[in-house]
């Protein structure tokens, strides 16, 4: 995408300027030295680190330079209309998919692999866990995540096949029995209906939360169950302390040894946690400062254009941030590439952060 970019001989429409941007580029850079030291000096227990340090480091500097393509090179927002709509039959397709694997009917992955991830141990009786939906992403709780993450694309448009796909979309949501998706797909359409208008109907879905809550308990009985997340976070947490200002070195959380049980835990699942431990409070003030005013940007463009555009993708990226609170969706690559684009386009009609 980068490389199509410069090759392009069209004149740009935008120039992206962004403060918070260039400080996490720069930041970013300087912690880079960290992965060639050791190589300078042939320490070969750091290797192992470097390696994913120089992993994570090249993800931020290429979400940087995708966010800074896509904004610079929007000549018609109509563009962003056709990527909801493609977005929006990916979901579909997803769904279908996931829903296949659930009848047992898979005709791609054996109902019996290895690789498909299980991180909670739930018993073998249990129905949802032993007709996981995990498509092509290894976890039903990611193809849940990545659901949540499309749905909102659907809200932008009034014909009735959009509406059917966001209803299968939540039916599959539903069927994973996700807590971090079914609670992101709610949120975002709670937003879209105070967003659109629609104050009533937002109310009336706020207060009946309680009771959809408790009847998704009396069908799956392990749909609030946490997991032993808590105690996670807390224990990264005091890790993080005593180094809380520069954190343990980006890509650093996998090798600082947290376990669950008798597992490691590779990432905390809780990306602004996990974003502290790795880079520190200087890396999360960064990156929160930045999500501040780019939602104070979209704030004034709402308020003298509210347009269906903008009212779907202010969604999509809201679900992708409550997401963040109990999943991992910038460790995993399809995630966290919608994430770019919804932030993208937010620049792009905000006039490429100009307000920053």
């Amino acid at each position: 995408m980068i490389a199509v970019s410069l090759m392009n001989k069209n004149t740009k429409t935008l120039t992206l300027r962004n403060k918070w941007l260039s400080l996490t580029f720069i930041y970013v850079i300087l912690s880079s030295l960290g992965y060639y030291m050791p190589l300078l000096f042939s320490q070969k227990k750091y290797i192992g680190f470097s390696i994913n340090s120089i992993l994570a480091i090249l993800t931020i500097i290429l979400s940087i330079l995708i966010i800074q393509c896509l904004v610079e090179w929007t000549d018609d927002l109509n563009r962003w209309v056709k990527v909801g709509k493609f977005l929006s039959w990916l979901g579909f397709g997803f769904s279908l998919y996931a829903l296949i694997q659930f009848c047992g009917l898979d005709q791609i992955f054996s109902s019996n692999l290895e690789w498909a991830h299980n991180p909670y141990n739930l018993t073998q009786g249990n129905f949802f866990d032993n007709h996981r939906m995990i498509t092509f992403l290894g976890n039903k709780r990611e193809t849940a995540c990545f659901l949540a993450i499309l749905s909102p694309m659907c809200l932008m448009f009034k014909g009735l096949k959009y509406k059917i796909i966001y209803a299968v979309i939540a039916l599959t949501i539903l069927i994973t029995s996700s807590f971090i998706g079914m609670l992101s797909l709610t949120a975002g359409f709670f937003l879209y209906l105070l967003l659109s208008g629609k104050w009533k109907l937002a109310l009336t879905g706020i207060l009946s939360t309680p009771l959809i809550g408790w009847g998704l308990l009396k069908i799956n009985t392990d749909f609030f169950n946490f997991y032993g997340k808590g105690e996670i976070w807390k224990n990264v947490f005091l890790g993080t302390i005593p180094k809380f200002l520069f954190g343990h070195g980006l890509g650093s959380f996998p090798l600082l040894g947290y376990k669950k049980g008798d597992d490691l835990v590779i990432n905390a699942d809780f990306e602004l946690l996990q974003l502290l431990s790795d880079g520190g409070l200087v890396l999360v003030i960064l990156v929160i400062g930045y999500v501040i005013t780019l939602y104070r940007r979209i704030f004034l463009e709402f308020l003298s254009s509210n347009s269906m555009l903008l009212i779907g993708y202010i969604v999509g990226l809201t679900t992708f941030l409550i997401i963040m609170v109990g999943a991992s969706p910038l460790h995993f690559p399809a995630l966290l590439l919608i994430g770019l684009c919804y932030v993208a386009c937010l620049e792009a009609q905000t006039q490429g952060g100009n307000y920053a």
